[in-house]
């Protein structure tokens, strides 16, 4: 299991019409087995982006992905997160502080193209997917 942070949702979408998105795709390809989770915040992150929220790519994601709703056990972990960075002054935004705190609440791994961003946060396992 691997979470996917919404990065990695935009550049498998563009990846249909644009060759300089292909790493998420060729990720995807060489990961078949691999089972791709979305916390419930990338999701709407990644809806923003239709004008419909029934658009048929958005409905593809959710029904195709488990979505990883917020929790208690979630909050917690983001209000570690958030005060941490926020006293390094290294502060990601809270959207991504939630999405991090998904991923460490089931101590998995975030697949993102943003690896530094996220690396600030003190025991996520980061993986990156952009190509060289």
């Amino acid at each position: 299991m691997i979470l996917v942070d919404t990065t990695f949702l935009i550049d498998l979408q563009r990846s249909a019409r644009n060759e300089h998105y292909q790493a998420a795709l060729l990720w995807l390809q060489q990961h078949e087995a691999v089972e791709i989770v979305l916390p419930a915040i990338v999701l709407g992150e990644f809806a923003e982006g239709f004008e419909n929220v029934d658009h048929p790519v958005v409905q593809h994601y959710r029904r195709a992905h488990r979505i990883i709703d917020m929790d208690k056990k979630v909050a917690m972990i983001y209000s570690r997160i958030s005060r941490d960075l926020r006293r390094r002054g290294q502060s990601i935004g809270a959207n991504d502080t939630w999405i991090a705190a998904t991923a460490l609440s089931l101590d998995a791994p975030l697949l993102t193209n943003n690896i530094s961003h996220f690396e600030r946060v003190e025991g996520l396992e980061v993986i990156g997917y952009a190509q060289d």
